[in-house]
């Protein structure tokens, strides 16, 4: 199997700024996904449905014909690919590396559908924004629809709840992972491609 894939994609000032790790709008985090299976199989096949990076593990492992760990989220995508339905992934986003300070966290229902991103502001939670935006209409992300829908905004935030109740509890119950040592050389490294300080 061979796959091919990207951790982010990169803006090129269609929101007004340049790079990754700043926003969660589409440039930077709706990226391909090609499988190539052996013996062809699937050959040419598209598959419009949205998934998300976490699936890449689990379906994997189907494909050596092993189990997935429990402590993995993602989804086996094999019976996607072998024309089954799978049941509508909802896809959340997040990142740290804002410029304006915030946490950022975004949900996708779908890939042509509803979207929220999130601006989490650590000091004051009642002065979280909220982004709504209607990507079947909008794919880029051009027309904030917060101020027309006040309860899509309040809907939007109950889930928001929701999501970051589970990451708390998961991480309650995460198998704790053992430290790494870096040699000082992968530290360089790491520092030289933006991923350490």
């Amino acid at each position: 199997m061979i796959i091919v894939t990207s951790d982010h994609g990169e803006e090129f000032l269609e929101h007004g700024g340049w790079e990754h790790q700043k926003t969660l709008y589409e440039e930077q985090i709706r990226v391909p996904l090609i499988v190539k299976r052996s013996q062809n199989r699937h050959r040419r096949q598209r598959i419009g449905q949205q998934v998300s990076l976490i699936d890449i593990a689990p379906t994997v492992l189907a494909d050596l014909g092993l189990l997935s760990p429990t402590t993995f989220q993602g989804t086996n995508l094999l019976p996607l690919l072998e024309g089954g339905e799978s049941a509508p992934t909802t896809v959340w986003s997040e990142t740290e590396h804002t410029l304006d300070g915030s946490h950022k966290l975004a949900v996708r229902r779908g890939a042509n559908a509803g979207k929220a991103i999130f601006s989490l502001l650590a000091m004051d939670r009642n002065r979280d924004l909220v982004e709504l935006y209607d990507l079947s209409r909008d794919p880029g992300e051009s027309m904030d629809l917060a101020g027309e829908s006040p309860t899509s905004v309040k809907q939007e935030r109950l889930e928001l709840d929701r999501y970051l109740g589970l990451l708390a509890e998961w991480r309650l119950h995460a198998t704790r992972s053992v430290p790494v040592e870096l040699t000082p050389e992968q530290l360089d490294k790491l520092r030289a491609l933006g991923y350490a300080r």
